[in-house]
């Protein structure tokens, strides 16, 4: 665990009141003046911290785009159940309650779903839910950890390893459908147990009828998967290709290269780790109706939606139960669809923001899931380090990724150097130098960003020049992602990382 420094949040952009029969441009530009102003108080208020000193040199990034905020609007508005993801090892940066906030006031019923829950141990969830269950009194507890890790595909010539990985990765998927399909089946019933449902009778019945057989058949696949995997673990050769890590988490596919010279520069050594080789490409993925289900071009054209009255999108496909996905972008909402799906029907990729518009896909017949473009709610008192280490910005966008690959080297666990057993690549890169070599075994001086990155890029063959030095910046680049996607080594917060009175 390390000390958390998620900062404070700030509230979110709201859709401005407006009535049926204003016309487009009416709601548009109503829309467009209470962004500007928005983003204006929004600014100072970021401005106020940083002159008080609660807040890091460096600006807090968050979303200035008013279409990507209309994409969320429309979403919180057609669905009946908004489901907020947050990453399980930093959910003190990434969930804002001023966004469950906005998406209970419009009507829908919120659920937190801690992603990525794999990397985490336990007891950190369980502690996590429990301090989330206390400071969003508005989610009445409806607390779900997921973890869905990309499907792998395999051949009849692949490993065990390989099949037994894609096996993993599907009883992971299943079981993921099943834990989120029992949290929003219960926030409903708790729901309408307070006697607080707006929900029509149709929508209820209709997800009660499709939800018991999605989790029939989700529960059956997991059986027949860890069923298979028993089997192969009976029949399998034990002089097979070592065991592939478990989906999310262990050493990266190329953490355990002996060190060697002039590999070059191929896209095949470029250091991906295990779980990002395996990204779905965004050509392979089947078309997806951006937003067509959402009653009418309205919700594609932000602007055309003057006709109707607030709140007119819910409850227009009668005996629908529609549930969306929202939160901060690379959250793995889109990966999250898939796996509720059982196959890929979305795009998904490591860079933030990959999804631009609202997508929708049935997961029955009368359940729809609505993906959402991710939002970067505004903070105060978040280092830019902590910003690219809990992806809200991107590692393309760093002049330098040293000062973010400290923040993490510094605490992680275990270390880098251990992670990815650069000790050997340090001592035989100085061996050239008698002297430094010799200094090093006196008194080895200690593991710095530099060095564990110019040892990690020639561990890998990583060179850059004509005099052959190794690739630090591209092995800073490497290991960062691999922090990203889980597979290097593990920082995550527990709640009293944060402290009991910080604001969520």
């Amino acid at each position: 665990a390390a000390c958390g420094e998620g900062g404070a949040p700030l509230r979110v952009a709201r859709r401005p009141a407006w009535a049926a029969g204003e016309t487009a441009a009416v709601v548009q530009a109503r829309e467009e003046a209470a962004f500007d102003a928005w983003i204006a108080d929004t600014d100072s208020a970021l401005e106020a911290a940083l002159a008080a000193g609660d807040s890091p040199a460096s600006p807090c990034l968050y979303e200035h785009n008013l279409e990507v905020w209309r994409q969320v609007w429309r979403a919180a508005e057609f669905a009946d159940v908004a489901v907020i993801l947050c990453d399980a090892r930093f959910p003190a940066l990434h969930l804002n309650t001023h966004l469950v906030d906005m998406v209970a006031d419009s009507g829908a019923i919120p659920v937190i779903a801690l992603t990525k829950a794999d990397l985490v141990p336990d007891d950190a969830v369980a502690a996590w839910k429990e301090r989330l269950a206390r400071d969003c009194p508005r989610v009445h507890g409806a607390i779900v950890a997921v973890s869905a890790p990309p499907r792998r595909r395999v051949g009849p010539g692949d490993s065990a390893a390989a099949r037994r990985t894609a096996l993993a990765s599907a009883r992971a998927a299943a079981e993921t459908r099943i834990a989120l399909l029992e949290a929003v089946r219960t926030a409903i019933g708790a729901e309408a147990s307070r006697g607080e449902s707006v929900l029509p009778e149709g929508t209820v019945e209709a997800f009660e009828r499709d939800a018991c057989d999605a989790i029939d058949a989700a529960a059956m696949e997991a059986s027949t998967a860890a069923a298979a995997l028993v089997a192969l673990d009976e029949d399998s050769d034990h002089d097979d290709s070592r065991a592939a890590p478990a989906a999310g988490a262990g050493y990266s596919s190329e953490s355990d290269a002996p060190i060697t010279e002039g590999i070059g520069d191929s896209d095949s050594d470029s250091g991906i780790s295990s779980a990002e080789a395996t990204d779905e490409d965004e050509d392979d993925a089947e078309q997806v109706d951006h937003g067509a289900d959402l009653v009418d071009a309205s919700c594609r054209n932000p602007g055309a939606v003057g006709t109707l009255p607030a709140g007119a999108l819910r409850g227009a496909r009668p005996g629908h139960c529609t549930i969306a996905l929202c939160g901060h972008p690379n959250q793995g909402k889109s990966t999250l669809l898939n796996a509720l799906v059982g196959r890929k029907r979305v795009s998904v990729s490591r860079t933030p923001g990959h999804t631009k518009h609202i997508q929708t896909i049935y997961l029955a017949r009368g359940i729809m899931l609505l993906d959402s473009p991710g939002i970067v709610a505004p903070r105060t008192g978040v280092p830019r380090a902590l910003q690219v280490v809990g992806g809200l910005a991107p590692t393309s966008a760093l002049r330098e990724p040293f000062s973010s690959l400290r923040y993490f080297a510094e605490r992680c666990h275990p270390a880098l150097h251990v992670h990815y057993r650069l000790e050997r690549a340090r001592a035989t890169m100085l061996a050239e130098d008698a002297d430094e070599l010799a200094d090093m075994q006196e008194d080895e001086p200690p593991w710095s960003p530099l060095a564990l990155c110019e040892a990690f890029a020639y561990k890998r063959g990583w060179t850059v020049g004509r005099f052959g030095r190794p690739d630090a910046y591209r092995a800073a680049l490497a290991m960062l992602r691999d922090a990203l996607e889980g597979t290097s080594a593990t920082l995550y917060w527990l709640p009293a990382d944060i402290g009991e009175s910080r604001e969520l």
